[in-house]
């Protein structure tokens, strides 16, 4: 199984950037401890391409983080509970 993480930013977004590394960072962390696939995809919601997955899983506001089609966070995300996500996500509860 892969587990899905996708980070919705825009280009003008002062905290976008760093929390899509801090997120990329923690995702490496599980991804080695768990030994488990994860594929994370930074979306940027000003393409059009993108606006109807953006509308999709209702992203308001950015930076925006969705975790198996499922799990949404908004904003800057707590280590732990984003850990706690992909484990459940991953089956590794």
């Amino acid at each position: 199984m892969v587990v899905k993480v996708q980070i919705f930013v825009t280009p003008t977004c002062p905290s976008c950037e760093p929390v899509f590394e801090e997120t990329f960072r923690v995702v490496e962390e599980v991804r080695r401890k768990l030994d488990i696939e994860i594929d994370v995809e930074k979306i940027d919601v000003t393409k059009k391409e993108n606006l109807k997955l953006a509308l999709k899983y209702g992203v308001k506001s950015v930076p925006t983080i969705v975790v198996c089609g499922k799990e949404v966070i908004r904003g800057v995300p707590n280590k732990d509970t984003l850990i706690k996500i992909i484990r459940k996500c991953s089956g590794f509860v």
